[in-house]
């Protein structure tokens, strides 16, 4: 699991490490150059020239160290400066003291910027928010149009360190060198579409410096699979694997159900019990064999449910459910009675937004996505957009449930504040059934014994790597919500 820093957590490790463990910022700023000219000269061809934009903080001084190192190895490089040079910072104005007397070429303007086989953007790293200055506003604009080689230091300019947003000309990286920890901004879009391929060198900085836990945001990675989820004996039996219950598909809908029940398999329990409308029970038997059926009318739903909930080891319910005043009371019964781990998706966090029942459960995972997410608290989608770190750790503390923001990148919050973004996924998974099938594997992962803080963000880790998997092999114009379900077999395979 690797920690995402925001703009001042980040930069108080950088000045505990310099104050603490009296590491002077230049012996950082030497190593971080170093690790990026590594990198830079395996990208460039041989007689390729390099241009810096530098500018007057110690991102800039970055720049202009990385112009000095590959000028002393023959590398053509040059650099324009952006920002006043008088009211540089003490380290960049050393490092320009440097490359002057080693004789790294500086340029007036941007006019032979073409001439460059790659530009490096050292303009503003992490410290910046909001647009940038005219001058920075216009490298990059230019910058963004050659066809060149692009990489950018720490953090390309224009994009937020701390949540990702872009606000006007963003340098667009085909490479991100970054250093001590990645950022939050890193995996938010727009944001992440500006980083490319992101390489990070600790630069040695102490892990015992990261900020309290629960106020940095988490990113699982595939080594966190095999510790977090539960091992599979090999004398198990189905009983053994966890029990799920899935409440949903009203009729006309049992896709919706047989997607969330293929996913529970394929996230590994053992056993699956479809609680729908007797309209789905022939779809859903031919469908998906594996599952049970339990039919719901009006009159006898609240034994049948309490039935099912002596069965089960958790509950998902709401895909595909629809907006009935049957639903409702489904949902509204399910809340209220049971204290098996659930997940609300869907249709049913819908419903939820209209009564806001009590619930019995201390485990409760809700998957909105933007629109549902705005029902559920009367917040537009925009302002959710703007504030969506503070808003979702917010409502999942309020709500005091595990809160899953469905988006390009999404973003879980545990009812404890704990929050992760997934760096899986991509755009083949916006289609239809693909929240249907992560509500699957949540909710098997649950029933499989995880608690539910851990089961809420591996699951969306899982779900991701699932499509990143189909996608290695597919055209994601072509994805289906059935394919990140087979996709989950090759991650298994994988860990």
């Amino acid at each position: 699991m690797k920690a995402l820093l925001d703009s001042k957590q980040m930069k108080d490790v950088d000045s505990r490490t310099i104050k603490e463990r009296h590491v002077p910022g230049l012996l950082l700023m030497e190593r971080a150059a170093l690790f990026a000219c590594n990198i830079i000269t395996e990208m460039i061809d041989p007689g390729e020239s390099v241009l810096v934009l530098a500018g007057a903080g110690n991102n800039g001084g970055d720049g202009i160290a990385i112009a000095r190192i590959l000028h002393a190895e023959g590398i053509p490089v040059a650099v324009i400066l952006a920002g006043n040079r008088d009211k540089a910072s003490k380290d960049n104005k050393a490092q320009l003291e440097m490359a002057e007397s080693y004789g790294v070429p500086f340029l007036e303007d941007a006019e032979s910027m073409s001439s460059f086989g790659l530009i490096v953007d050292a303009l503003v790293g992490v410290g910046g928010s909001g647009s940038l200055r005219d001058d920075a506003a216009a490298l990059v604009s230019a910058a963004d149009l050659l066809p060149v080689k692009r990489v950018a230091i720490d953090m390309p300019s224009g994009v937020s360190c701390d949540d990702g947003s872009v606000s006007g000309p963003a340098f667009m990286a085909d490479v991100t060198i970054t250093f001590g920890y990645e950022k939050v901004g890193m995996h938010l879009y727009p944001g992440r579409s500006y980083c490319g391929r992101i390489l990070r060198d600790r630069l040695g900085m102490p892990e015992n410096f990261l900020p309290d836990p629960d106020s940095v945001l988490w990113a699982l990675e595939k080594s966190d699979i095999r510790r977090l989820a539960p091992a599979r004996m090999d004398d198990c039996h189905k009983g053994d694997m966890g029990k799920v219950l899935v409440i949903a598909g009203s009729s006309g809908m049992a896709g919706a159900a047989y997607l969330a029940a293929a996913g529970a398999f394929s996230a590994g329990c053992g056993m699956v019990r479809i609680a729908s409308c007797e309209d789905n029970r022939q779809i859903l038997q031919s469908l998906i064999p594996e599952a049970m059926f339990t039919s719901l009318d009006i009159e006898t739903y609240e034994d049948k449910l309490d039935e099912c909930f002596e069965w089960a080891d958790a509950v998902v319910i709401g895909p595909g459910l629809g907006d009935s005043l049957f639903s409702l009371n489904v949902l509204g019964f399910v809340l209220s009675t049971t204290t098996l781990p659930v997940t609300v998706d869907a249709d049913g966090l819908n419903l939820y937004s209209r009564i806001k029942c009590n619930i019995a459960s201390r485990d409760v995972v809700f998957t909105p996505h933007m629109g549902e997410f705005a029902r559920l608290t009367g917040i537009s989608p925009g302002e959710i957009a703007a504030e969506r770190i503070a808003l979702v750790r917010d409502q999942a503390t309020s709500y005091h449930v595990h809160m899953v923001l469905k988006d390009a990148s999404t973003l879980v919050f545990t009812a404890g504040g704990r929050g992760y973004i997934s760096t899986s996924g991509n755009s083949g998974m916006a289609v239809a059934g693909s929240g249907d099938v992560l509500s699957g594997v949540i909710t098997a992962l649950m029933a499989r014994g995880i608690n539910s803080s851990v089961a809420a963000p591996l699951g969306v880790y899982l779900h991701g790597l699932a499509g990143d998997a189909v996608r290695s092999e597919r055209s994601a114009e072509s994805m289906r919500a059935i394919d990140i379900v087979n996709g989950l077999d090759r991650i298994w395979q994988e860990v």
